[in-house]
């Protein structure tokens, strides 16, 4: 069952990975109106901000606690987070008895926590963290024979999970 889950989860990240390919920033030619100068001092300018605004970021500590505070759930038999690039891939193994209203409760306290664990803003009502600004996330919660009982998806800077 576990070699199935990780397949899984390496499915859904080439899944992120594909679609992230078409949305290429780089194909966009500076403004022609900028000197060399200018452009050269653009770029500082946003390589201090970057620097300078530490984005949060889902390590191996905040992937732990997440897994493990899911993993305390009774309906809970499995769960796993992989991370490629800014695709973050959730997986939830489940009773059999879960239904969808109830997976998708699983699937968002899941989302909520990695936000809580890796920095950044907290989630609150309405927001899933400083950390989906940057990442884009994919939820999947199955029962135990892998049966999908819900999939949802949130693209980054969105905030909502679409089931």
């Amino acid at each position: 069952m576990k070699k199935s889950f990780i397949n899984f989860l390496i499915i859904t990240s080439l899944a992120f990975v594909i679609t992230a390919c078409g949305n290429d920033a780089t194909d966009q030619e500076p403004n022609s109106g900028q000197t060399n100068n200018e452009t050269k001092q653009s770029e500082e300018t946003e390589e201090t901000k970057t620097t300078s605004e530490e984005s949060p970021t889902p390590d191996e500590a905040a992937i732990e606690m997440a897994v493990d505070s899911i993993k305390d759930y009774d309906m809970v038999k499995d769960a796993a987070i992989a991370v490629d690039g800014n695709d973050i891939s959730f997986a939830i193994i489940a009773n059999s008895s879960v239904t969808e209203e109830t997976a998708k409760e699983l699937g968002d306290n899941f989302v909520r926590m990695l936000g809580s664990f890796s920095g950044g803003e907290s989630p609150s009502k309405d927001y899933y963290g400083g950390l989906y600004d940057d990442y884009s996330a994919l939820v999947k919660v199955a029962d135990s024979s892998e049966e999908e009982i819900m999939m949802g998806a949130m693209s980054k800077g969105t905030q909502r999970i679409t089931w």
